[in-house]
């Protein structure tokens, strides 16, 4: 019995041993492959220069073999795309704020066309109608599948939208590379040319 019991014991600690040994190979394993993602992600650090005002920024850029940025690569890009915006000439600027109002427009026309005239009107026996009324959630699973065409047209096609513009300058004027000046005309001019496309839509076509 007491040989037994020593045999048990012996295989718990074995056992406990061989699984404390699991564990920290694994995680040793773990650290490992972690320090080698940073490693290569610092080895290919690279300068970045801004648009305006000519500062450099030190990007960290994702390993070899994953196609995505960083983000640092993301922030940096979006200060350089909010310079390139405020720096779009007034025709310009006014004509592709008139586009995305157009293109909007589009996306909801279609979306409520799609998401409307579902329900059904039924003749009974005795001479009187009822109404079948469409599943509410088919309505909304097509108006948000045909909404996002209009945003589509607008990324597509490079239009300037209101409200796309509210997240992409900000980080531009964070970083004092555009004016309050300049993000006012900005985000003016494609509030009010936004509108005026939308009109024209809604009066010509609808």
């Amino acid at each position: 019995q007491k040989e037994v019991e020593n045999n048990t014991k012996s295989k718990t600690k074995t056992n406990a041993t061989s699984h404390g040994l699991l564990k920290t190979a694994f995680f040793a394993r773990l650290s490992s492959y972690q320090f080698l993602l940073m490693s290569r992600t610092q080895s290919n650090d690279v300068e970045m220069t801004s648009l305006k005002g000519g500062n450099t920024i030190v990007v960290q850029q994702v390993p070899k073999g994953i196609n995505m940025f960083s983000p640092q690569q993301i922030w940096t890009n979006l200060i350089d795309l909010g310079i390139k915006k405020t720096s779009l000439p007034l025709d310009r600027l006014s004509a592709l704020g008139f586009l995305a109002g157009i293109y909007v427009s589009i996306g909801a026309f279609l979306a409520v066309k799609t998401s409307s005239n579902w329900d059904e009107t039924i003749v009974n026996s005795d001479g009187t109608t009822s109404i079948v009324k469409a599943s509410e959630g088919l309505k909304s699973l097509l108006f948000a599948a045909t909404f996002p065409l209009g945003l589509m047209f607008v990324l597509i096609n490079g239009a300037e939208l209101f409200t796309g513009n509210h997240s992409v300058l900000i980080p531009a004027l964070v970083h004092k590379k555009i004016t309050l000046k300049e993000l006012g005309r900005s985000w003016g001019v494609c509030y009010a040319t936004n509108f005026i496309g939308s009109l024209f839509w809604a009066y010509f076509f609808v």
